[in-house]
């Protein structure tokens, strides 16, 4: 992804916060991105004895 140098603030807000507040807030925004991505990876196994799901993430094979 080539978000490390894109910036996902407003000219406005970059410009009354400080360098490491910027690169802090971008970097969060960074890291929901990717593990929103991940999370597309799992997903609940359904019992195929009761039909009902099973309450623990598997990652699929």
């Amino acid at each position: 992804m080539t978000t490390n140098t894109q910036s996902f603030l407003t000219k406005h807000a970059t410009s009354h916060l400080m360098d490491y507040q910027i690169q802090k807030i971008n970097r969060q925004i960074q890291d929901f991105i990717h593990v929103n991505q991940e999370i597309d990876h799992y997903h609940f196994d359904v019992c195929p004895n009761v039909v009902k799901n099973i309450p623990v993430l598997s990652r699929p094979v």
